[in-house]
């Protein structure tokens, strides 16, 4: 679902399932040059329910990205793109402003729907003045009041609806939780939130593409990380890699795949592709096989049960032995788990 119908001020927050409003307001005061534009989502709420996720989501929305509306030449660029978090009700707002000529206001209400630069103009102007798209209030994916004002005559001065997302086809609407936690986490620290996905994303491309011996030096480097939470957030993000090469495993073995469930998601992009050139030529012992699904389904639960794996090197220590080791696939293998080698 996009939300492009309803805003003057278009978002990409509600593509694909990352995030998205209950409610959209939007309030336009109409002068006789300039036409000012405000819009209120409410509620912002999202499918991630654990903080590295949360984090994730809300940084790809933190700031407003122009490439939102290269499909839209009619929509203002925002002056003011202010999120409004709200701890204590668990509940994010985003408030957006902008203007544009009343000409070209009037002109693109006057256009069809979707009439070139005007397409997806959400007012319609007639003879009996201005009106919502009867695109939108037909819209069976949207909630419009039947109460609420939907039309208003031409001399008006203010015109203004909310439309609500009935959650249909993105069902964390109505119950997800609000992407609260990731504006909290990234307001403590801006920067730090940045250097720390910075980071995550770094740490990832050497896990799937990097040596053995320079991701061993990134990991114990990593285990010196003292600065919470961000030092936190990146070792989870390694442990859930981690648990993502033990799964691309575990699916492909006729005993370690049955009922095996997915690991955490990424959120936008799995890397399960990567993760095949990462899997051993050797196959562990049937035995350590079953060991290494069951430290998998113990991760999970952890995972299910508090939004964090907590899975250490030593968790893979009984499968990883010295003498699994001894054939140079599983030994980095077991390495990318940050099991490392024996000594000599």
């Amino acid at each position: 679902m996009t939300l492009k119908p309803l805003l003057l001020l278009p978002l990409a927050l509600a593509v694909g399932c990352l995030a998205a409003p209950r409610e959209v307001e939007t309030t336009i005061d109409l002068g006789p040059q300039k036409v000012e534009i405000d819009v209120r989502l409410r509620d912002i709420r999202t499918e991630a329910s654990d903080d590295l996720t949360q984090l994730r989501v809300f940084n790809e929305f933190a700031r407003w990205n122009p490439e939102w509306i290269n499909e839209l030449p009619w929509a203002p660029t925002p002056t003011r793109f202010e999120y409004l978090g709200d701890a204590d009700a668990g509940r994010l707002d985003l408030a957006m402003h902008g203007s544009m000529s009343r000409a070209d206001f009037d002109k693109c209400a006057r256009a069809a729907f979707d009439a070139g630069v005007c397409e997806d103009f959400p007012l319609a102007l007639g003879k009996s003045g201005y009106s919502v798209r009867p695109e939108i209030l037909d819209n069976k994916g949207l909630r419009v009041d039947p109460k609420a004002k939907a039309s208003w005559p031409a001399d008006a001065g203010r015109l203004g609806y909310r439309v609500g997302l009935s959650g249909r086809d993105d069902p964390f609407i109505n119950v997800g939780p609000s992407l609260q936690r990731g504006f909290a986490l990234h307001q403590s620290s801006p920067a730090s939130a940045a250097e720390t996905l910075k980071k995550i994303e770094s740490c990832e491309a050497l896990f799937v593409s990097g040596s053995v011996a320079d991701w061993l030096t990134e990991v114990a480097a990593l285990e010196a990380c003292t600065e919470q939470p961000w030092c936190r957030l990146r070792q989870e993000a390694v442990r859930r890699d981690q648990l993502r090469l033990v799964y691309s495993y575990l699916r492909l073995r006729p005993e370690g795949a049955d009922g095996l469930r997915a690991p955490p998601s990424r959120h936008i992009d799995f890397l399960g592709t990567a993760f095949t050139a990462l899997l051993p030529k050797d196959l562990l012992p049937p035995i350590d096989e079953l060991r290494l699904r069951v430290r998998y389904d113990v991760q999970r639960d952890a995972f299910g049960e508090q939004g964090w794996v907590t899975a250490e090197p030593k968790a893979w220590a009984p499968v990883c032995r010295p003498d699994t080791m001894k054939k140079p696939s599983l030994k980095d293998f077991c390495a990318r788990l940050g099991v490392r080698p024996a000594r000599r």
